[in-house]
């Protein structure tokens, strides 16, 4: 894999990488090393680490790159060592997962609903406790008034929220981390639910709130799945909204 190469060579690396993706990051693409872009950087986060956030975080809002938000969001959980990053730029149609699911697969659907104030997408993210405890907010009050007594909107519109799950393992490494030889993720859990402790951090990777998530195991035809079954899920939906607005 030529990323992993690259990172291996290490900051020696970096001025043909610097050049590269200015290319892409300029013409986009119609640059020559757009399609290389996404591992490209993956190999700069990797050498760069966190002082590349700021230079992502631009790439991310650039709509000539709106086709790699997803590899840049996980070249930011990459560049921090967190579990995922999550831009309310990322489109949320058709992403596509090679691996077995993963309970960040149902994190990553909610805090991406509810950065982009995405209702349905939402609820399909949350199991029985946490759909109940969903009714339950919206009792009496409609959803935009719920949502406007826990989000604060930021002048920008743009909001980011990372997290790192306190677990050993695949499921608390980032989505990319460009070893050749991964496992497809931990075993399944034999458990029908399993709770989280998750660290929750802003757009530059500060922390900003610690909440446990519960995950709710669901087998379908397709393989096993993951949904969110918080019981308290306003304290989970405010957590989020601390992180990407405060």
């Amino acid at each position: 894999m030529v990323a992993s190469e690259l990172a291996q060579i290490g900051r020696a690396a970096i001025p043909d990488i610097e050049l590269a993706l200015d290319s892409v990051e300029q013409e986009g693409t119609s640059s020559k090393f757009f399609s290389a872009a996404g591992w490209l950087v993956f190999a700069y986060s990797r050498i760069q680490g966190p002082s590349t956030v700021p230079w992502l975080t631009r790439m991310i809002e650039n709509p000539k790159l709106a086709s790699y938000r997803l590899v840049l969001d996980h070249a930011v959980a990459l560049s921090l060592g967190l579990t995922s990053y999550v831009s309310s730029l990322r489109n949320p149609e058709g992403v596509f997962i090679c691996r077995r699911k993963e309970p960040r697969d149902a994190l990553d659907q909610l805090v991406l609903s509810w950065e982009q104030n995405d209702r349905s997408r939402l609820e399909l993210a949350l199991g029985t406790n946490a759909t109940k405890a969903l009714n339950a907010l919206l009792t009496g009050q409609s959803w935009e008034s719920m949502r406007s007594e826990i989000w604060t909107e930021r002048s920008s519109g743009k909001t980011a929220v990372g997290y790192l799950f306190d677990v050993p393992g695949r499921w608390s490494e980032p989505e990319e981390t460009l070893v050749e030889v991964r496992g497809y993720g931990d075993v399944p859990l034999a458990a029908a639910s399993v709770g989280i402790e998750t660290r929750f951090k802003n757009d530059v990777g500060l922390d900003c709130a610690t909440h446990r998530i519960n995950f709710r195991k669901v087998d379908e035809p397709s393989g096993v799945t993951y949904q969110i079954d918080n019981s308290d899920l306003k304290d989970l939906l405010r957590s989020i909204a601390v992180c990407a607005t405060g």
